[in-house]
């Protein structure tokens, strides 16, 4: 879609962080890590009857043979660890905040 934007098809041989510079746009994967975490906070902070933390905490059947298909727990755990951030950090919302901010797209110095 970005590349369509600027008139451009694959054979102009253009790389997309070339494009994402271009139209000022950010990755989609740090957008979508914020969201993932920020979801986590929320759930965090709630007060212990909420139904998100005992879903949370739920232990699930056995997976089938073969590789196991990604799980939102499974993503929200990586991206923890690649912030270096832990459960406990979320319960001060202007830290977790500024934890997991990915930063303005529009800033690309």
């Amino acid at each position: 879609m970005l590349r369509r934007s600027l008139g451009l098809t694959t054979k102009d041989k253009v790389r997309n962080e070339e494009i994402r510079k271009r139209l000022r746009v950010g990755e989609l994967n740090g957008r979508l890590q914020e969201s993932r975490l920020r979801w986590l906070g929320h759930v965090v902070r709630r007060d212990e009857g909420y139904v998100g933390k005992h879903v949370r905490s739920m232990e699930m059947g056995r997976r089938k043979i073969g590789r196991p298909k990604r799980r939102r727990e499974d993503c929200v755990r990586e991206d923890k660890m690649q912030r270096g951030l832990s459960e406990n950090d979320a319960v001060d919302r202007k830290l977790w905040r500024r934890k997991i901010r990915t930063g303005d797209p529009f800033n690309w110095d």
